[in-house]
Order: structure tokens, then sequence, then C-alpha cells
């Protein structure tokens, strides 16, 4: 489904800011995967995301989703295939217009003349089915305008649209990390059963180690720009939260011992 070929990124290259962002990341997911990806600040996972979304300049290397090299595709042409939330709630969402307009939305694909379909009586009936989902009561709130919405409301009604269409690719970049700590697991459960029920292959970054164990099937783990270790599904399994945090105490220098070779 998704293939990453010694990719890398520069940032003010040639300069003395210049920062290696991206330095040869080689990935493979396969179709359903779901791949949490941990790092510190700097390590490259935003930007990871953000060149797969063609929000930046790659250097080099080739981005394949889906057997089509997308990597230089202009970013308004891979949003058709892949869904993205952030981690900010008031992103991804239309403020100013209801619930069901929003949903509505993402249903057109932006075509104003299936929007006004889309409102008509029996997709709203759909809309709410896809709304009762979340068990936020959002469904009786069509007519809400989303920028009345709490910032865990508003998360999940941003991932619902960015799935609503079952995307090939679905990037989630923190996006728990602005949440209280309740609604950031209960916006997480929704993610694992969404992705899950629709075999979605997605992407999460998080900074948070026990989410990034308990969720999805791959993990890898990311410093300076590149991968520096990848985990399988069981290989994951046998990983631990001691294990992780050793790697940053011994600055990632005896990482074979964790390795899945």
């Amino acid at each position: 489904m998704l293939d990453i070929i010694n990719l890398k990124v520069i940032f003010n290259e040639n300069t003395v800011d210049e920062k290696r962002a991206l330095d040869g990341i080689d990935l493979h997911l396969d179709e359903g995967d779901f791949l949490t990806v941990i790092g510190s600040n700097g390590a490259g996972k935003s930007t990871l995301l953000n060149s797969i979304l063609g929000l930046v300049e790659t250097k080099s290397g080739e981005i394949r989703l889906d057997n089509e090299i997308i990597t230089n595709k202009p970013s308004h042409k891979r949003a058709r295939s892949i869904g993205v939330v952030f981690q900010n709630p008031l992103l991804g969402t239309a403020p100013n217009m209801t619930i069901e307009e929003n949903l509505a939305l993402v249903r057109a694909k932006g075509k104003w003349s299936m929007f006004a379909r889309g409102t008509k009586k029996k997709n709203r009936d759909s809309l709410k089915e896809s709304l009762k989902e979340l068990n936020l009561n959002l469904e009786d709130r069509l007519d809400a305008n989303v920028g009345l919405l709490s910032g865990g409301e508003r998360q999940a009604l941003t991932l619902l649209m960015a799935t609503l269409e079952s995307p090939k690719l679905l990037l989630l970049d923190e996006h728990t990390a602005a949440l209280d700590p309740n609604t950031a697991q209960t916006i997480l459960s929704l993610t694992e059963k969404i992705v899950t029920e629709k075999k979605i292959t997605t992407i999460m970054i998080t900074h948070n180690v026990k989410d990034a164990l308990k969720y999805g099937n791959k993990l890898i783990l990311m410093n300076n720009g590149k991968i520096m270790l990848s985990f399988d599904e069981q290989a994951k399994k046998e990983l631990t939260i001691d294990k992780i945090l050793s790697l940053y105490n011994n600055d990632l220098s005896d990482t074979q011992i964790f390795t899945n070779k």
C-alpha cells in the first residue's frame, strides 16, 4: 500500500542552518497496517507525514501509494486518497458551518452540486448513522456550528471526516496531544475502532510511549531524520515501556538487542 524509498528532505540547504530533516528513509506498509511512530522533537516524524502529504519538498527518493508514484504529485491531488488529522482540533473542520455541512462536504469531495444533494434527508440519515459510531450524541446536533463543539468533540468529528470515505492512507500527527487524558483515550479508542473496521492503512505519530505500544501492529523509532529501529507485529508485542525508554537513555547506542532481526 505504501512504499517510501531512500527519501531525503533538507531544510535551508547550503546555509549555516542546513538540516537533514529526513536522511534516507525506507518504509513499507501493507494494506491495513497500523504504524505508530515515536521519537524526540526534531526526529523527523512530522516531516515524514508532511512529505507524504506533499507539504514539504523532497530532495530525493520516492513515495508510492497503492503502486502509484506520488513523489511530485500536488498536495491537493494526494488529498483525494489520504486522510489526515492534525494535533490542533481547530484544524480540519469549517467552524462556521454545521456538523451536517462539514460531513456533506466530505461526501461531496468539494463539489457544490454534490454538496446540495448531500444535505437531503436520505443522506442526512446516513450521516446520523456515522455520527452515532462516535457515541458523543452529535447525531442529535447536526445543525450545530462546529465552532461551538468542545476540543474533543471537534477532534472526533475531524477523525470521522478523515475516514468517512475510507481513504487509502490515514495520517495522524499527534492527534490527541492537545486533549485532556480522558478525552485523548476516547479519541484513540475511536481511532482503533474505525481503522480496524475499515481496514485503513494508518500512520500515527505520538509522544506517548504507552500509546505507541498499545495501538497498531507496527512501530518505528526515529532519530535525527532516520528510522533507527523498526518492529513488526511479533516484535512489537515483546516490547515494554522500559525497553523503549532505555533506548533514549542510551542515546540509541545499543539498539541491536531490541531489533526484530
